[in-house]
């Protein structure tokens, strides 16, 4: 014990150091509109739209005017690597994509509203991906939560109890043709996957009902509208979203340094 009455503390172990959480006007000048995080975003859209459009993939979706959850976009998409993919950009070098996702419906939307996620992995890197994994971090993601377990009440809220993930069988029309896949549920979120020309296809849906939209695999074309998108990205939108990562960034500094004290 110190002279003071407090524990000593362990020679071997450092001080617990300040937590340094980005906040201030500089923060919110940098996160704003028209600031350098939203400028140096809207480059990096661009660019990957560009790549996207010398790659020419052929990612799995929803067939062109089904019924869908709307607007669609590109949600996520990898190919060499991130860094290559963007200096091939910038040297008009075509590089392939190894995964790609198409969003339909906003997952930012009440929990009741229809939304889903089509990732088709090409490459064999990819196609080890999870099922119950993948539809956990969909889950998490989707409620807002940073924790898989406890993603989605039964009811499809944040927060409760866990529902337990079961197994079901249903029918999807793929490329034209029916057939029976396994599918697994967790509250309203749902998830499947099959194996077609090659590619590893990867369905998260929340709340589609009995009956998914046909897929099939999407034309170049196809993907011009969420390319055209990308071209022109709403700053507001961006600068929204980087708030909230922000906010989400603060929140989890200042809870590590509550359980460090």
């Amino acid at each position: 014990m110190s002279s003071h009455g407090d524990p000593a503390q362990d020679p071997e172990e450092p001080a617990p150091g300040k937590i340094y959480v980005p906040e201030g006007p500089l923060w919110d000048a940098w996160n704003a509109p028209d600031g350098g995080a939203v400028k140096l975003s809207i480059q990096a859209t661009k660019m990957e739209a560009r790549w996207l459009r010398r790659a020419k993939p052929r990612p799995f979706g929803f067939a062109p005017g089904s019924a869908h959850p709307a607007p669609e976009r590109i949600g996520e998409a990898h190919g060499a690597g991130t860094l290559s993919s963007g200096v091939a950009t910038l040297l008009g070098v075509r590089t392939p994509v190894h995964t790609m996702s198409i969003s339909y419906g906003d997952a930012a939307d009440p929990p009741s509203a229809p939304a889903a996620r089509v990732i088709s992995d090409f490459h064999r890197d990819y196609q080890g991906r999870d099922l119950e994994e993948a539809l956990l971090e969909a889950a998490a993601e989707w409620t807002g939560q940073q924790d898989a377990p406890d993603a989605a009440g039964s009811d499809g809220q944040a927060g409760g109890p866990r529902p337990e993930v079961t197994p079901a069988t249903i029918d999807v029309v793929v490329s034209g043709r029916r057939r029976p896949v396994s599918l697994l549920r967790l509250g309203n979120f749902s998830a499947f996957q099959i194996s077609e020309e090659g590619v590893l296809v990867t369905v998260l849906a929340r709340y589609m009902g009995r009956q998914f939209p046909d897929i099939v695999r999407l034309r170049p074309a196809d993907l011009e509208p969420m390319l055209s998108a990308m071209d022109n990205p709403d700053r507001e939108m961006i600068a929204a979203a980087l708030a909230e990562l922000r906010r989400q960034h603060i929140e989890q500094m200042r809870n590590q340094a509550h359980h460090s004290s």
